[in-house]
């Protein structure tokens, strides 16, 4: 079998139906791929979201005895797969048909390659700058010929060699919050010589996108509990991902810019700061002007998250 997609799923009944269905239907022969959906313990169970309808061919449900949280849950599909590439997606995303043709295309020649697809808000959530910007987010910021960064991984559109999973660990279960289980995959992965590549064509639309709000607020929780153990574990993450910002300025011992750019961002970690670049966001006719200003808001909440770590004696 070429690949299996594995969906974990967690109390979103009609979401999941939605991405099954589409998954269900590839340009690739429905026999060269399996569909696992892993019901991590949803209450009702997933199963119940199919009530009435029969599963697609080549679908089938995993069901965890115990809510396992996102890696875990991923594990337990990984280890049910039997195809030779996973295919991980999220359980609010629609693909297009010819979405795992695309994916197992990267794969053909090369045998640790990576595969990152494009995601993009449903057209029927709307259109506004806040939507905008999370489309040109991650792969969309490297332009054509520069290395995907292995830090840009997410389990939301991706896809890896089983064996290449085996080989480096699967997830780290240890991760329970938001956004560290994908990122330490990622490095790992790079670590052990994958290549990464992004896929545009292999295309699916976000059913379901947090508010600008909801995302600062998981990003404090990620930067006081997830990112300082990422840290620990990658050094190198702490210069890519500009922490070295919160640092002292280092007047005269520092080039000049470099201490003028670390003084003017903290300074812009003060509340009022943040208070009026969240104000400014409500101004939605600025369009793409506002980017910069998701940016620092991004920014700023992972960032406080970690200053607080390290202030309470963290890993950090």
């Amino acid at each position: 079998m070429l690949a299996s997609v594995v969906i974990p799923s967690y109390n979103r009944p009609d979401l999941i139906v939605r991405t099954v269905c589409a998954v269900a239907v590839q340009t690739v022969p429905r026999g060269d791929y399996e569909v696992i959906v892993v019901d991590d313990h949803s209450e009702p169970p997933v199963s119940e979201a199919f009530h009435g309808r029969r599963l697609p061919p080549g679908v089938r449900i995993v069901r965890c005895e115990e809510n396992l949280g996102r890696a875990g849950a991923r594990n337990a599909g990984i280890r049910a797969a039997r195809g030779e590439v996973v295919v991980m997606l999220d359980d609010d995303m629609e693909v297009v048909r010819h979405f795992l043709e695309s994916h197992l295309r990267i794969h053909e020649s090369h045998g640790k390659a990576v595969g990152m697809g494009k995601i993009v808000a449903a057209t029927e959530l709307g259109r506004d700058p806040f939507l905008s910007y999370l489309d040109s987010r991650g792969p969309e910021k490297v332009r054509p010929g520069q290395v995907l960064p292995s830090r840009y991984f997410v389990t939301g559109n991706s896809s890896v060699r089983r064996s290449v999973l085996e080989e480096v660990g699967l997830f780290d279960e240890e991760f329970q919050l938001y956004g560290g289980e994908d990122t330490d995959l990622g490095v790992r992965l790079g670590k052990a010589g994958c290549a990464f590549f992004y896929a545009p064509e292999a295309l699916a639309r976000h059913l379901h996108v947090v508010s600008l709000d909801r995302l600062c607020e998981r990003l404090v929780a990620y930067g006081r509990h997830t990112l300082p153990r990422m840290v620990e574990r990658h050094p190198e993450l702490r210069e890519q991902m500009s922490l070295d910002i919160l640092d002292p300025p280092g007047w005269g011992r520092l080039p000049l810019a470099q201490s003028v750019r670390r003084a003017l961002f903290q300074i812009s970690l003060r509340p009022s700061v943040r208070r009026a670049a969240r104000a400014l966001t409500r101004a939605r006719w600025l369009g793409r002007a506002l980017y910069p200003v998701y940016d620092y808001l991004r920014a700023y909440s992972y960032m406080t998250g970690y200053l607080e770590a390290k202030e309470k004696g963290g890993s950090a």
